[in-house]
Parts: structure tokens; C-alpha cells; sequence
């Protein structure tokens, strides 16, 4: 009797075992399949229904510019691939992107869409959108934010502060999503001296005034900042908070020197209790446009930090080098 129970015991574990190696095959396969799905089959982009949109794009960027692209739609229980295109090359998926958001450093013409999947099938996307580089005759990265927007005498007018109310426009967060670094962390390095002889030469202080005046302006312990889809998270060290915000509108502001500058202002919503409660950009730039550097101003009193002007935390993209910043810096 014992031998018999024995047999059928080994016989049901032998069938548990093999039905649960078919499920997990099964599970496998499926795995396989809908990866298939998302990456290899052949679907005509263009005969796509445009659902969707994206923020983030300007109608040129720089050789070294980093071009951040948020794709946004109504549709519910839905993911994100992105296809690029060169030339008269087919499409290609690029396994880079996450999910809604695309971000790469500018250096080639290609084109970019967005596509929408449900359940392995792809059903919609966004407008098929042209990445334009045009370096204005320049293609040294060091070289690109004096020639980045001072390429009109109407934008060089509004980036020392002259403008008319009716030029402000409202700005998507997008304009300064990315990573970003602080330069204050530099500003002890050797050859940060550069820029202190750089501006006493222009200006009207000696070159240790001018590094007393820019540690002040630049002085922060909030060392790197990552913005992401309305997410701010503040990095100190090894410690990280975050919080969402939303846009608050924008103030004019009028300097004792008689030039102006704009504000552009986010309120948190909810988050790490200790995240502040606004953010007001400055980039002396008047609409929308992607940056590559910023000052930002936090705390709790929207209109308290209005009259901030001395401490101004100064942003660059994280994969700059030092002597990126420097030369950057320099063109000013």
C-alpha cells in the first residue's frame, strides 16, 4: 500500500512540475511576443492617427544643446516608444527613450516621433517632428551659447532687459527639464580664475570683487537638480527630495539699473515636506525656449523671493565639463 501511494505521490509532483515549466514557457513566450510586438514589427508610422502631443521642441538647436521632449495625450492605459529617422533611412526604434520622455545631446539633423501602444499594438502618435541643427557657421561646442540666441539685434535687446510687457509669453517646465549641476562646486578650481579676469576686464570691479560677488550669487548646497515632468528632486550630498509643482504665472521686474528681467514661477503641489513651496526661474529669456543654463530662486514667500537679487543658484546640464562651463561662461 505504501509503495502504491509512493508511486502516485511521484507521479503528481513529476505532472505539478511539468505543467508549471509549460506555464512558465507560456509566460515566457508571451514576454517574447510582446516585446516583438514593441520592437520588431513593421508598423506604417505615417498611417497613424495623431492622439498625442509634445512639448519641449524648439525650431533649432545647437551642435552640443540637450534636446529634452515630453509626448502627452489623453488616452488612457497607454506606453510610449520613440522612433527616429535619417535621411531616407527607415524608422528605428530607439531603446534609449523612457517611456514619455526623449533626451539626447544635439548633434545631427533626424527626425522623431512618438507612438502610442495598447496591449502590444501600436495606435496612435504624435506629429512627425524635425530635429534642426544650425550652428549659425559655428560647430565648436565651447562656441554655442554666445551664439546660442545673440543672433538678432532684437535678442541681444532681451537678454540685457529691454522688452515690452506684450513680448512675455508663458513657459512650459519643459523649457528646463534635464539634469543639472551646480557651479558653485567650481568656483575654487584654478581655472575658474578665468572668468573673474574675464568679467574685471569688461566690468567695473577688480577680479577679486568680482569672485566675492559671483560666490555670493552662486553659493547653494542644493549641488545637482533633476526636473522631470513637473518633478522637481533636489540633491544635497547623498540626500534626495522631491516634489511636484505647477505652473504659477510669471512677474516683471524692474532692476535699479532700469533693464528688466522675468520671473517664471512653480508652486508645489505635493511631495517631500521639505521641498520648498515656489521655484522662480531666470534665464533672461522672455518665451518659450530650451536652455542650457538658469538661476533659481526657492522658498516659501512667492512675493518675499520677488526681492531676492543678490543669491542667484546657477544651473549647466550635468554632462558638462568644467571647461565647458568655463568657455561658456566666457562668452558672456
Amino acid at each position: 500500500m505504501l509503495q502504491r501511494w509512493t508511486k502516485w505521490l511521484a507521479i503528481g509532483t513529476a505532472f505539478t512540475l511539468l505543467t508549471a515549466c509549460q506555464a512558465k514557457e507560456e509566460t515566457k513566450e508571451a514576454i517574447k511576443q510582446e516585446e516583438t510586438a514593441h520592437t520588431h514589427d513593421a508598423i506604417d508610422i505615417e498611417a497613424l492617427a495623431e492622439k498625442a502631443k509634445v512639448e519641449g521642441l524648439s525650431d533649432h538647436y545647437h551642435t552640443g544643446d540637450r534636446i529634452n521632449l515630453i509626448a502627452k495625450t489623453d488616452e488612457e492605459n497607454v506606453h510610449w516608444h520613440w522612433y527616429v529617422k535619417q535621411d531616407k533611412d527607415d524608422w528605428r526604434l530607439d531603446e534609449l527613450a523612457k517611456d514619455n520622455t526623449f533626451a539626447i545631446t544635439a548633434t545631427k539633423d533626424f527626425e522623431i516621433v512618438a507612438v502610442l501602444y495598447r496591449e502590444g499594438k501600436a495606435i496612435a502618435r504624435t506629429p512627425i517632428m524635425p530635429i534642426k541643427i544650425n550652428d549659425h557657421g559655428h560647430n565648436h561646442k565651447h562656441e554655442q551659447h554666445d551664439h546660442k540666441h545673440a543672433h538678432n539685434d532684437e535678442t541681444v535687446k532681451i537678454h540685457e532687459g529691454f522688452f515690452e510687457d506684450a513680448e512675455v509669453k508663458d513657459r512650459p517646465l519643459t523649457d528646463w527639464a534635464g539634469d543639472w549641476q551646480s557651479i558653485y562646486p567650481l568656483m575654487n578650481e584654478p581655472a575658474f580664475q578665468a572668468v573673474f579676469e574675464h568679467k574685471a576686464e569688461k566690468g567695473d570691479k577688480t577680479v577679486a570683487e568680482y569672485k566675492t560677488y559671483y560666490q555670493k550669487g552662486y553659493k547653494t548646497d542644493v549641488d545637482r537638480i533633476v526636473i522631470d515632468n513637473y518633478t522637481f528632486t533636489f540633491y544635497q550630498g547623498n540626500q534626495a527630495q522631491k516634489a511636484n509643482y505647477s505652473y504659477d504665472g510669471y512677474e516683471i521686474l524692474t532692476y535699479d539699473k532700469g533693464n528688466r528681467g522675468v520671473r517664471y514661477i512653480f508652486k508645489k503641489e505635493a511631495g517631500d515636506e521639505s521641498m520648498p513651496q515656489y521655484m522662480q526661474f531666470s534665464d533672461h529669456n522672455i518665451a518659450p525656449t530650451v536652455v542650457d543654463h538658469f538661476h533659481l530662486y526657492w522658498g516659501e514667500d512667492r512675493t518675499q523671493l520677488l526681492t531676492q537679487l543678490s543669491n542667484w543658484p546657477t544651473y549647466f546640464p550635468s554632462d558638462f565639463t568644467t571647461d565647458d562651463i568655463i568657455h561658456d561662461l566666457l562668452a558672456h
